[in-house]
């Protein structure tokens, strides 16, 4: 399964393996780029997620949303 509303943002690591997403269910999504397409779910905002991005390295994700709060994870 993946998000239960819109998609507003979609972040690569720089070596393709992982991809991330924010959406309207207020999730962040990490997806394991695969044919299963498994995906962890944070579940740490309490609005829409409308931007997600990652540093160069893949090692750091940062979040925005409309709750006015931006999380580094």
């Amino acid at each position: 399964m993946g998000h239960r509303g819109p998609v507003y943002s979609v972040a690569f690591t720089p070596s393709g393996n992982t991809i991330v997403s924010g959406s309207a269910d207020d999730t962040i999504r990490i997806w394991n780029n695969t044919v299963e397409g498994f995906s962890h779910v944070i579940k740490s905002h309490s609005a829409p997620v409308k931007t997600v991005s990652l540093s160069q390295d893949g090692a750091l994700l940062l979040s925005g949303s409309d709750d006015k709060t931006m999380k580094c994870f």
